[in-house]
């Protein structure tokens, strides 16, 4: 007679049972944090705001008078989710840059108008080289809309009359 000590069918059911039900019990905690960390991500994410096109031009204008005081007038369309309640606008030129924080109310699926002055940063249009939107939401996060090289795609507001409805 041979000895075995084996493990009967049912405890083996019962263990192999327990096994799979704490797998699936740790991929599933694993499954639900990473989709909680998403959800938390997206509530906090940037809002997505861009400057309105017409054309495939920005609409988006400068002018600077005799005594380098300039004007930038701009449309700004909110994509996103969130409201967006500051700007930081800078201009930079020849003569330096000129950064400015603007308080403002643009709501989502909104496309609203800004118009903002600048000083001393160039004597015309062809010395400024970079504006550089930043954009704060309800929710003080900070993200960067965008990054305009001056060039030939900017207007002079001078010389557009689109701009002569915002204020």
């Amino acid at each position: 007679m041979s000895n075995r000590n084996a493990v009967s069918p049912l405890i083996a059911t019962v263990l192999l049972v327990m096994i799979i039900v704490s797998i699936a019990a740790g991929v599933m905690v694993v499954v639900q944090d990473s989709i909680d960390e998403q959800k938390k991500g997206s509530s906090n994410s940037c809002t997505n705001v861009e400057i309105a096109k017409v054309a495939n031009r920005d609409r988006l204008c400068i002018s600077i008078n005799s005594k380098s005081e300039g004007t930038m007038a701009l449309y700004l369309k909110n994509l996103g989710q969130n409201t967006v309640s500051g700007l930081l606008i800078s201009v930079l030129g020849n003569n330096g840059i000129s950064t400015a924080q603007y308080d403002i109310n643009l709501e989502n699926n909104n496309l609203q108008g800004f118009r903002f002055p600048f000083n001393n940063v160039a004597n015309k249009l062809n010395e400024l080289s970079l504006v550089t939107i930043t954009l704060q939401s309800e929710n003080s996060k900070t993200c960067n809309v965008q990054e305009i090289e001056i060039g030939s795609q900017i207007d002079d507001c001078d010389s557009v009359s689109w701009d002569d409805s915002i204020n």
